[in-house]
């Protein structure tokens, strides 16, 4: 195991067939094993501090292995002292929901159309009903009448005839 993982890192951090040095395959042995990243985990960050450094073909000696080291080291810290934002306050329970009815009108969309189950009847309720109904006589007379007309060409000419249209619901 301990002969894969220096080949490997001989591989990433090496240049071209010379080896390794013990003093840099053992701290990056120390790197490895501190922080619990496999070589190709420890490559990508690497390259990632490379890049930070603006150093494109940054060689690896002791001396950039440390920094490296401590620059993960300065990561870590300040990931671990971030604030965590703990959620306080505490839900007492879960939103009240309605029961669903097997013939429920999900979206308002059907106005009352669908059939009634087994043993039931339709029966409209009386708020439904009043809606559909024509207004009373009474409302009529004591309501003013709108018109399109300005208000100066109302007195000039004759007051409009109101329509009304007499509507039933329908039941199915």
């Amino acid at each position: 195991m301990a002969d894969e993982t220096l080949t490997e890192l001989t591989e990433r951090f090496g240049s071209g067939d010379k080896p390794l040095e013990p003093d840099v395959a053992s701290e990056l042995r120390s790197i490895m094993r501190l922080h619990e990243l496999s070589p190709e985990d420890m490559y990508y960050k690497w390259d990632a501090y490379c890049m930070k450094m603006d150093a494109n073909d940054m060689k690896v000696s002791l001396a950039t292995l440390r920094a490296f080291k401590q620059d993960l080291q300065d990561g870590l810290e300040r990931n671990n002292r971030a604030p965590v934002h703990i959620k306080t306050e505490k839900r007492v329970g879960a939103t009240p929901r309605t029961a669903a009815k097997a013939n429920a009108d999900v979206y308002g969309m059907l106005d009352g159309l669908t059939t009634p189950g087994p043993g039931r009847s339709v029966k409209p309720s009386s708020a439904r009903r009043r809606q559909l109904e024509t207004p009373s006589v009474s409302r009529i007379k004591a309501e003013p009448m709108s018109s399109p007309l300005k208000q100066g060409d109302q007195s000039s000419s004759k007051a409009p005839y109101a329509t009304l249209a007499y509507s039933r619901p329908v039941y199915l």
